[in-house]
């Protein structure tokens, strides 16, 4: 990755900074001498990534275009300090950047879209709590009801990806207003009590049409046979099994 040295000095400041906030990091930064690092470990370079995915700005332009995160285009605009020109040029480079880091998803359609998101927001927010709190509860209600409707018994780590495939649909769906249809199911129709209140569920509480949750409910119930969760057999239920 070619950057500047304007941004490598900033880098180093922020570096800098988070280690003067932290006893786990021994950071320090000198024009003159560049920065010196002490006693960094696997696991100290991976807090130490999660530290910068919280502070990072294009992390942050990131979440609010796809996920509504941190208000309005406007409001975010204002309270980051930034332009729209500013905004839309980093949305285009780390656009690239995914493309470039994952060639198979083209990101041309919703389902893989939201699938990247899940990856993304996992991997830097995974550890801890999404930063979702006017959602948190919506959140945990829908996670209570897909494990009761299911009977499923997931592991503390496996609860948490169930979350936050949760938190990326709730919020594409409620900021973004992009919802599924016929073109993105993946299941032919299930017939079972499992996939029927998994529609009156989404349709109840995430405000949907009665067309609009069958197909939310078939890319939920989609998702969990995946994680071989699934009370139902799995092949005759995939439409697209390759992909």
């Amino acid at each position: 990755m070619t950057i500047s040295a304007y941004q490598a000095n900033i880098a180093c400041k922020q570096l800098s900074t988070i280690s003067d906030n932290n006893e786990q990091f021994s950071f320090s930064f000198e024009k003159s001498r560049g920065l010196t690092l002490n006693n960094v470990t696997t696991q100290t370079v991976v807090l130490l990534t999660m530290l910068l995915a919280k502070n990072s700005l294009n992390i942050k332009i990131f979440l609010n275009d796809a996920l509504g995160m941190g208000g309005s285009r406007k409001s975010f605009l204002k309270k980051a300090g930034i332009s729209q020109s500013t905004y839309y040029r980093s949305k285009k480079k780390m656009f690239y950047d995914l493309q470039q880091e994952f060639p198979d998803q083209k990101m041309n359609n919703e389902i893989e879209y939201r699938a990247l998101l899940q990856h993304i927001t996992f991997f830097f927010f995974g550890n801890e709590q999404f930063p979702l709190k006017e959602s948190s509860k919506q959140v945990h209600d829908m996670l209570n009801f897909l494990i009761l409707n299911w009977q499923l018994k997931p592991t503390y780590a496996e609860k948490r990806q169930l979350s936050y495939f949760l938190v990326i649909q709730l919020l594409r769906i409620k900021n973004k207003q992009m919802i599924l249809g016929s073109e993105d199911d993946l299941l032919t129709r299930p017939s079972n009590s499992y996939f029927a209140r998994t529609k009156d569920y989404l349709s109840k509480n995430l405000g949907l049409t009665e067309e609009q949750a069958y197909h939310e409910a078939l890319f939920f119930n989609a998702y969990i046979m995946t994680y071989n969760a699934s009370p139902l057999t799995k092949q005759p239920l995939f439409k697209r099994k390759n992909e």
